[in-house]
């Protein structure tokens, strides 16, 4: 049982399987062959992030020994109707938009390697960013590709787990949850009339964090949990249930923002960033709801809490010591 643990975390780290499930019996070493099969579930997602590289890895793993003396081969076939899994809510990724040519081998396989020591094997599949990114299908995650494992160096391939169909999505590098520090002024008829200052907790919960949701590569829609405020700018209460939202791009051109229909106007107001690095934004910028006149100026620091990402709960290493 601990040699199946120890797969499974290996198979996390390597390729970020977070739904991965080793069977026991084919980790048995007493077993009297050694054999080739998807340690995964048949229909899994990955999702590639925009700007953090547009690929990803599929791999089988061995059975049946407890140490890997040398290099094994698993050859598989990919991307045909043949043994796709028979879903219409998703259709097969059209193989130029992906590395799906200079993949194949002479015999019309792709080949991964069991390095010696190891127990799984991978090969990339590297996405056409300007093909895959330009078509509407991808952020809703209709494409899939099948693959299945048809050739081994190893004693034999497990026909229960030897093929698995992966769904390809992406999501816009500024997606996730932030916390935040907000500069608020109230200004009506030309008038300030009133400012404020909010700053979340380290531990705020999903629905008064600002929410970012990818609507195409470099777009999300912010849901901004920035309260209604009396003429003295008392606070009148949080704004989980009507929050300000809106959409905002970031791209090589910069940082710009969109109003959403029947929303509030959103306009820049000063300079706007995003560093990369952190993931965290400076934005200025001005707010009006068309039922009245009131504006409101908004500065705020966002801070990179955590993404979502195909399961697995991204965050920023210091969030732990925000929270003592």
């Amino acid at each position: 049982m601990k040699l199946n643990r120890l797969f499974l975390i290996l198979s996390i780290i390597a390729s970020f399987l977070s739904s991965c499930a080793y069977n026991d019996s084919y980790l048995d070493a007493k077993l009297p062959k050694n054999m080739a099969y998807f340690a995964s579930l048949k229909d899994y997602t990955r999702t590639v992030v925009v700007g953090e590289g547009m690929q990803f890895r599929i791999g089988a793993a061995m059975a049946g020994v407890l140490h890997n003396d040398f290099d094994r081969t698993v050859n598989f076939k990919l991307g045909t109707t043949a043994f796709a899994v028979t879903d219409t809510s998703h259709i097969i990724m059209p193989t130029n938009y992906y590395n799906y040519v200079p993949l194949l081998g002479t015999d019309g396989t792709v080949q991964a390697i069991i390095p010696k020591g190891l127990f799984i094997g991978y090969f990339s599949i590297v996405l056409d960013s300007v093909k895959f990114l330009n078509d509407p299908l991808s952020l809703k995650g209709k494409f899939s590709i099948p693959v299945k494992i048809i050739a081994t160096s190893l004693d034999s391939i497990n026909k229960i787990n030897d093929s698995v169909t992966v769904r390809v999505k992406y999501m816009a590098g500024t997606e996730g949850y932030y916390l935040y520090k907000n500069s608020i002024t109230k200004e009506l008829n030309g008038v300030t009339v009133g400012s404020t200052i909010i700053e979340s907790s380290a531990n705020e919960s999903n629905d008064q964090a600002w929410s970012l949701v990818t609507q195409a590569p470099f777009t999300v829609l912010v849901t901004a949990p920035i309260a209604e405020y009396t003429t003295s700018m008392k606070l009148t209460g949080a704004s989980a249930s009507t929050p300000l939202k809106f959409s905002l791009t970031v791209n090589s051109s910069g940082i710009s923002f969109q109003q959403i229909s029947g929303q509030a106007t959103v306009q820049a107001d000063g300079v706007n960033s995003y560093d990369k690095k952190t993931h965290d934004f400076n934005l200025k910028f001005t707010f009006k709801k068309p039922s009245n006149d009131t504006i409101y100026h908004v500065s705020s620091n966002l801070i990179f809490r955590n993404r979502m990402l195909d399961g697995v709960n991204e965050t920023r290493s210091y969030l732990n010591q925000l929270s003592q």
